[in-house]
């Protein structure tokens, strides 16, 4: 059976009231047994002094000497005592020796007669013999029974100047001793039992008075380790001892509670909000990403492709400059050569024409990457900005939790269950701490990867507008050797020196032509690298799109957590 606080309370005092008055009535019994023991000792004595009197010393001397008729008279005297006073045992005279010189009736009864030795204590001797006064013993056993006696010498003549010749000695059952406490302490006694009894029940009553506000305390305690914080808080106390500041700082702590619940709901909808934009910005920027890989891989294949046309128009150029050489010596195909010339004019103006117009769109994408890499620097700060957020809003769940373990350690066994809460609460929070860390660092190594992929598309960007120039310049070339050649079919007479300047321009065709090799190359090159690039930034957004999506789980499980709690009203 369950025991309440007040029962406890009442058995406790029962318990220190009962041990207490145990102790007084056992002290009170002890004194009381002492004083009716001397008073029992000091009425013997008394009595012994006295009825000395009684007896014949000279009779007692032959009684002593063994004269028969003499201890008959001696015995019949002292009968009169146990006649008159029945509350003593046995009236008896002992010799200094301890021997039986004379006995009343009941001390005959009890086996005892003339001559038999009797216990005697030697303290009694030496005070009777040497300070000549009676005195009387503890408390002893003899011939079967508990006795207590006083004695008194017998002097000789019953002068008190003489020699004692006996010792008078009177009896008390020594039951009488308990029996006398008994009745002297008997009220005590019975207070003592009484008052544990009467201290439990006002005790009890004064307890319960005293911690019926806790009862709805305890009340509100149970609605709140259920999660119910719904509703105002009445304790109906308007005490101001510790229990009224107990029912205050419950409705203090129960309110504060309640926030941190509503502040942790909000935060955790918050989060999740936060972790599903967060998610869908990486899933944005992942199709960037992946849209940027794309066009860096036709650029790249463009620019395999503008190296292999760049090779075949070195061959044909070279095949032109022998070709003009040929010229020289085979005049009569000129015009042959001439139209052969043009016609590889025009089609090197066309190829010239599209490799300006990939090296615009290598610019323009080039561009638009570095637009890219600029709005993915941007969405990472944004991110870093909301990580921040999360890991303050992280921080300060934490110290709430932090809070409410210790007012609920305050609150000792009763915030018990709402500490557990605010120990998950804590951990939620620390492993939300710990996930926002951990994207944080991953955003931190996307911008480094940024700036370097950034710092790539502007060198790159550099080297496209520098072959952007150069295409513009073989163009030109083109354009001017298709006007040489249309003029070398109509002044014949010009062809000599025609075709040694165009040697002299094909010479320098080819020298531009290796160097937009080597500037295609290197732009393949660099192309190369920032798809590497992109892709590590696709695999580092598929890393932030997991991290956020544990944030979202995480999110949810605290919004479970809080859900268990009713905060309406």
């Amino acid at each position: 059976m369950k025991i309440g606080i007040t029962g406890k309370v009442a058995i406790t005092v029962m318990i220190i009231v009962f041990i207490s008055s145990s102790i007084l009535t056992l002290v009170s019994y002890q004194n009381s047994y002492q004083q009716v023991l001397q008073a029992a000792g000091v009425e013997l004595l008394g009595c012994a002094n006295i009825t000395t009197g009684l007896i014949n010393t000279e009779e007692l001397e032959k009684a002593i000497s063994g004269n028969k008729d003499s201890v008959d008279q001696v015995e019949k005297a002292i009968n009169w005592t146990i006649e008159k006073k029945h509350i003593f045992e046995t009236h008896y005279i002992l010799s200094l020796e301890g021997k039986v010189v004379a006995g009343d009736d009941t001390f005959h009864a009890q086996g005892f007669t003339h001559g038999d030795m009797f216990f005697l204590d030697n303290e009694v001797i030496e005070m009777i013999t040497t300070m000549k006064h009676g005195t009387y013993s503890k408390i002893y056993q003899f011939g079967g029974q508990d006795r207590l006696t006083g004695y008194a010498p017998i002097f000789k003549d019953h002068d008190p100047t003489k020699e004692v010749i006996a010792i008078n000695a009177i009896d008390f059952d020594a039951s009488i001793v308990a029996k006398r406490t008994w009745e002297m302490a008997r009220n005590t006694v019975l207070l003592g039992i009484f008052l544990p009894f009467l201290a439990t029940g006002l005790t009890f009553i004064f307890v319960r008075s005293l911690i019926k506000p806790v009862l709805s305390i305890n009340e509100a305690v149970k609605r709140v380790a259920t999660g119910d914080l719904s509703g105002e808080l009445d304790l109906n106390n308007k005490k101001n001892d510790e229990i009224g500041e107990l029912a205050t700082n419950f409705a203090t702590m129960r309110k504060s509670v309640k926030e941190i619940i509503v502040n942790a709901s909000s935060n955790s909808e918050q989060v999740a909000a936060t972790s599903q934009q967060l998610s869908a910005n990486t899933i944005e920027l992942e199709i960037t990403s992946k849209d940027i890989q794309n066009s860096l891989q036709q650029i790249s294949a463009g620019s395999t492709e503008q190296k292999e046309k760049i090779f075949i128009a070195d061959i044909e150029v070279t095949k032109m400059s022998d070709h003009m050489n040929e010229i020289n010596i085979e005049v009569d195909e000129t015009a042959v050569s001439s139209s052969l010339a043009s016609r590889s004019a025009n089609l090197g103006g066309e190829k010239v024409q599209l490799v300006i117009s990939q090296m615009n769109t290598i610019d323009q994408q080039t561009e638009s990457i570095a637009s890219n890499v600029v709005t993915l620097k941007k969405r990472s700060n944004e991110i870093n900005e909301i990580l921040t957020m999360i890991t303050d809003v992280a921080a300060q769940t934490n110290l709430l939790a932090l809070n409410a373990a210790i007012e609920a350690a305050r609150a000792g066994e009763q915030g018990k269950g709402f500490s557990i809460v605010a120990q998950e609460v804590r951990k939620l929070a620390e492993q939300t701490g710990h996930a926002t860390e951990k994207i944080r660092n991953i955003i931190l190594q996307i911008q480094d990867e940024v700036d370097g992929t950034e710092v790539t598309i502007q060198k790159g960007s550099q080297e496209v507008k520098k072959g952007k120039l150069i295409v513009e310049e073989m163009s030109q070339f083109f354009s001017e050797i298709v006007v040489n050649t249309n003029e070398s079919s109509t002044k014949m007479e010009n062809v000599s020196k025609g075709i040694s300047a165009l040697t002299n321009q094909m010479t320098q065709l080819r020298s531009m032509f290796e160097e937009i090799a080597i500037v295609s190359e290197n732009n393949m090159n660099s192309t190369t690298k920032m798809v590497f690039a992109t892709k590590q930034q696709s695999e580092m957004m598929d890393e932030i799109s997991a991290a956020a999506t544990g944030l979202a789980k995480m999110a949810e499980g605290l919004q479970e957590v809080v859900d268990r709690f009713n905060v309406n009203g």
